[in-house]
Parts: C-alpha cells; structure tokens; sequence
C-alpha cells in the first residue's frame, strides 16, 4: 500500500485529466506475477483504470491493459519502468519507436510518454526503500545482540 500511496507524488504527470500510468516489470514466473497481482488490486481502490501493470513475458499482458483502457476516457499513457533502474529492458521493451510497448499504445491511439527513470531514480521511492533497509538492518543488528546477549549470559 505504501508503494501505490506514493504513485501521485513519484508520477505526478500521469495524474492529470485523461492520463493513465503503464508500470512495465520484467521478469515472469508466478512469483512475479502474484506480486503483480497484489499491485493492481491495491492500487484498485484509489486509482482505477489510472494505474495499471503490464509484464511482456507473462501477466498481466498488455492486450489486458488495452482492454482496461477501452471506453475509460484516457488520451494519453505514461509508461514507466517498474525496475530499480530503467536500462536495456526499459530501452528495448517499453520505449523503443518499433516493436515495444511504447509502439503499441500509440497504434492503440494513444499518446505516449516515456518516463526513463527507475524506482531508484526517483525520490519518494528512493525514500522508502532506505527507510526499510535501514529498518532491516537495525532488526539484523538488535537480532545479533540478543543472540550474543544470550551466549554469553
């Protein structure tokens, strides 16, 4: 929830009148697709058909994306790279001109922007993923003390 909470603030240009956000992951497998799963149903209730996740290997697939937006009032797609960091695969499979997703939304007729940025890249994503290595790493340190505290008791 924290994640989807953030969307506005990280994306802001795909909030405005008839915009929608395309969040691209990588990867297949079920782990990849369930933790996608989990997204869209979060980000179900506060944003609708304005955010949506699509996966070129498996699911959910673009053609469902498409689906989603047909008849939802959107004129124009941000696609954004859901990945640390927006390299070759969001180069190649989200925002090249011939043959990405980028190319199929526009043949779709939509307008199409490109964010290249990664979560990584971007603050408030920056943000929380400090906060919670941080809070990772405390649990590891306090854990180690407790285990030390125990043998040497």
């Amino acid at each position: 929830r924290e994640f989807v909470s953030k969307l506005p603030e990280a994306y802001p240009a795909a909030f405005g009148s008839g915009g929608c956000l395309v969040l691209m992951s990588h990867g297949a497998g079920p782990g990849v697709e369930s933790a996608l799963a989990m997204l869209r149903k979060a980000s179900q209730e506060p944003h609708g058909a304005r955010v949506l996740f699509v996966n070129p290997s498996g699911a959910p697939s673009t053609e469902e994306a498409l689906s989603l937006l047909e008849g939802s009032g959107v004129e124009r797609v941000s696609l954004a790279p859901l990945m640390f960091e927006a390299g070759y695969h969001a180069k190649r499979d989200m925002a090249a001109p011939k043959g990405s997703l980028r190319s199929v939304f526009e043949e779709s007729g939509y307008s199409v922007s490109c964010i290249m940025e990664g979560l990584s890249e971007i603050p408030a994503y920056r943000r929380m993923l400090l906060s919670r290595m941080r809070l990772k790493s405390l649990r590891l340190r306090c854990g180690r003390m407790k285990s030390l505290y125990t043998a040497y008791r």
